[in-house]
């Protein structure tokens, strides 16, 4: 069996790093053996039929979509590596899952600016196909595959062209991709099966579902998930793809407008906006169907999932715009996704919230604190102090930040640092397992904006760490924080949501002036 060992001190109160090796375990006896050590990280190794061996490498302070290195060495039961071969990578070029077809090693590499797909030999390395699309994505953990080998010489891969994604079968000996008919709009990890692939396809208005796609026809047998709709498909808003430009060029959306057939809104009415900031950063929204987005926009609520700058499906140049400059670029990426949406028509700019979780929460909290496009704010379990960050998370984002905020910006970057630069009523929503964002920094953001008179509310989970697991929960976090938006707009909140306190709301505040979207001046 082969595996990436990751080692951690003896005691926490060490300062050491843990160490990630790759090795080798025998299954019967459970002896292990070192095959190759040195590196901070290692990925996806992948045995040939030949007595070879690939894996990836990197090194602090990339991370996997910065820089990597594939390498291949020869391996025999029970020793080292020997004669270790660097195919492709390096501080620059990010490659990912490489993958054996008979002699050749198949990998997609950002070189030419996007995940393309290339294969090496003995010979030398060949592009299988140039393309200005995404043919994978972030390794942000182990096991990832956007392509699977499913013929000697035939690749089935997902594309990504701007954010949409695609099934398509790759000839490598022609160099050409044809599209395969599939009903999804989203293609998960993929794995071969039989004559097909297996995969979790996600829809815009179906529930999404493990199935096995017929690569010739692009039928479907469904293993588990999907059914029907448990709504009437006269309330699901599908998305719709919208760009906009910002000041680093144009910025991409999925667009969710206000539906329900039994309800219409007053005349000249423009619905309330909520913007969804994706974590990571290096993420993506995606169009599949999400019952929080069905939650608001069948209440009357538009909705937008914004790819911001430091997005991924939109190639190498994109992903590096937030470099330097996580807090500014994808919080100017939002306001000007309002900016947009309000200028044509289909939001109110007076009635505008956002929310995250995660690295997407400190975008919300960034957002709150650095520009005034906001009139409400959500934050699930969202990153305020960026140097605890840095300081306190676990070894492979513990050099994350490096890339996204230079040193000399932390302290200005985080929102924790300028809850007094917060006007707007914000509801909090928190983990006391938390160990990535630990409570009390929740709970100092609280206070901070309490003792200022700033509307805010604070909603703990027992038990519940870096994300919500429990159903009930979830559930909670999402009818109480459409109910905290209600109170502040002066709507009508559901009548089946637990009582929680807001601090400082003395009145709805639905007659708010509109929005300057403008950024706040230091």
């Amino acid at each position: 069996m082969l595996a990436v060992r990751e080692s951690h001190p003896a005691s926490p109160d060490e300062a050491a790093e843990a160490r990630n090796q790759l090795v080798q375990i025998d299954v019967e006896t459970g002896a292990v053996t070192v095959l190759h050590t040195g590196h901070d990280f290692y990925a996806s190794p992948r045995q040939s039929g030949h007595g070879r061996l690939a894996f990836l490498a990197w090194d602090h302070p990339n991370m996997p979509w910065d820089g990597t290195q594939l390498f291949v060495g020869d391996h025999a039961p029970g020793v080292a590596l020997a004669n270790i071969t660097t195919v492709a990578g390096g501080v620059t070029e990010s490659v990912v899952q490489p993958e054996w077809d008979g002699d050749s090693l198949v990998f997609a590499s950002d070189a030419g600016g996007y995940w393309n797909l290339f294969a090496w030999d003995e010979t030398g390395i060949a592009h299988i196909l140039r393309d200005d699309a995404e043919y994978a994505g972030p390794a942000w953990g182990l096991g990832s595959h956007w392509y699977v080998v499913a013929a000697p010489g035939l690749l089935v891969a997902r594309r990504v062209e701007n954010g949409r994604q695609g099934l398509v079968i790759v000839d490598r000996e022609r160099g050409f991709a044809s599209p395969v008919d599939a009903p999804y709009d989203s293609f998960g990890s993929l794995a071969r099966a039989g004559s097909g692939v297996a995969c979790i396809g996600g829809r815009a208005n179906a529930p999404s579902e493990l199935g096995i796609i017929d690569i010739a026809t692009g039928t479907v047998v469904v293993v588990a998930g999907g059914g029907t709709l448990p709504v009437s498909e006269g309330v699901v808003s599908a998305a719709e793809r919208i760009t906009f430009p910002t000041t680093l060029g144009d910025c991409h959306a999925w667009f969710h407008p206000p539906r329900n057939g039994a309800v219409q809104g007053l005349p000249g009415e423009r619905p309330p906006l909520l913007v969804i900031t994706h974590g990571g950063p290096t993420g993506s929204a995606s169009p599949d169907l999400s019952w929080r987005t069905q939650y608001y926009t069948s209440r009357g609520w538009a909705v937008a999932n914004v790819d911001y700058g430091g997005s991924t499906g939109y190639g190498r140049a994109y992903r590096q715009r937030l470099e330097g400059g996580w807090g500014v670029v994808d919080v100017d990426d939002c306001v000007a996704c309002v900016r947009h949406l309000a200028a044509h028509g289909r939001v109110d700019p007076a009635r505008t919230a956002i929310r995250g979780g995660s690295a997407g929460g400190y975008t919300t909290l960034a957002a709150l604190a650095f520009a005034d496009a906001f009139r409400a704010g959500a934050s699930h379990y969202g990153i305020g102090d960026l140097k605890a960050l840095a300081n306190d998370t676990h070894k492979f984002e513990s050099r994350y930040v490096d890339r996204l905020v230079a040193a000399k910006d932390i302290e200005a970057r985080s929102p924790i640092r300028h809850a007094d630069r917060i006007d707007c009523p914000v509801i909090f929503f928190q983990g006391t397992e938390d160990r990535i964002v630990p409570p009390n920094q929740t709970e100092d953001m609280r206070v901070a904006l309490a003792e200022r008179g700033v509307p805010v509310a604070c909603l703990l989970f027992e038990g519940e760490g870096h994300g919500f697991r429990r159903a009930e929960n979830i559930r909670a976090a999402i009818a109480t924080e459409y109910a905290f938006f209600a109170r502040v707009f002066g709507f009508a909140p559901p009548d089946d949501v637990p009582d929680f306190d807001i601090e400082n709301l003395s009145g709805a505040s639905g007659g708010m002036a509109a929005a300057s979207l403008q950024e706040k001046q230091p």
